[in-house]
């Protein structure tokens, strides 16, 4: 077997030494960058908390000053939510939402033939919280089209939770719930609905019938026949669809 030369050796410890060394400097940045990130997003958590706590402190403030010059009759303005002036400002720098793919958002100016739906305050439906629905108010938005036509759309949908404070997933799911209201659908129906997995008008649309009857039998929804279950189906399949996802 021919040997290796001396050179050849030296130069391959020397390449492997080389390796070695970077690996391990990589290694070190790459774990004095983790722990600069791990204070940074603990510094940031601490700042947000800070920041909540002040805004809810200015609420509450603006709140009370507004129901004392209630009480005394000199004022009847509406307490400025800082969430709301957050939510007013963005509004003011939004272009109108374009629809893309086969998406057709519901255009309030569109022919009869596009149908909305039912029209429900928030107020009505059910697992909207009360301080939600009066924050949403103040921005225009009192009824469930009002919610779909501002929020349908992803993008909207995180700049409202944004604005609003509010968990993106926890506001999706109220989005979805004012979708199904467009059925016209009650609160109890909405609530056997939830409980049988169906929660949005997708899940509605794309149900069978009688699986769908059985699982509402199964939590306790006996006064809702057959064809109640298919009218929902059918009008769940006829309407235009307002949420992207």
């Amino acid at each position: 077997m021919p040997k290796t030369p001396a050179g050849a050796d030296a130069a391959t410890e020397q390449t492997l030494s080389t390796l070695r060394s970077q690996v391990a400097r990589l290694r070190r940045e790459r774990d004095d960058h983790a722990r600069e990130l791990d204070t940074l997003r603990e510094r940031n958590r601490a700042l947000q908390k800070s920041l909540d706590e002040t805004v809810d402190r200015l609420l509450e403030l603006e709140r009370r000053r507004a129901r004392e010059r209630n009480d005394d009759g000199t004022s009847h303005a509406t307490p400025r939510d800082p969430a709301v002036a957050r939510e007013q400002a963005r509004e003011s720098r939004d272009l109108p939402a374009q629809a893309s793919g086969p998406l057709r958002i519901f255009d309030p100016a569109a022919p009869p033939d596009e149908d909305p739906g039912f029209e429900k305050p928030l107020t009505e439906i059910v697992g909207i919280p009360n301080d939600i629905t009066e924050r949403l108010a103040l921005v225009g938005v009192r009824t469930n089209l009002d919610l779909l036509r501002k929020a349908g759309l992803a993008r909207h949908r995180r700049s409202l939770a944004t604005s609003m404070r509010m968990e993106g997933h926890a506001l999706a799911q109220i989005v979805h719930q004012a979708d199904l209201a467009r059925i016209g659908l009650r609160s109890h129906d909405l609530r056997i609905l939830a409980a049988t997995g169906i929660g949005d008008l997708r899940d509605l649309a794309g149900a069978s019938s009688l699986d769908l009857l059985a699982g509402i039998r199964a939590q306790g929804g006996d006064t809702i026949d057959a064809a109640t279950v298919d009218r929902w189906i059918e009008r769940a399949r006829s309407l235009t669809w307002m949420v992207d996802e």
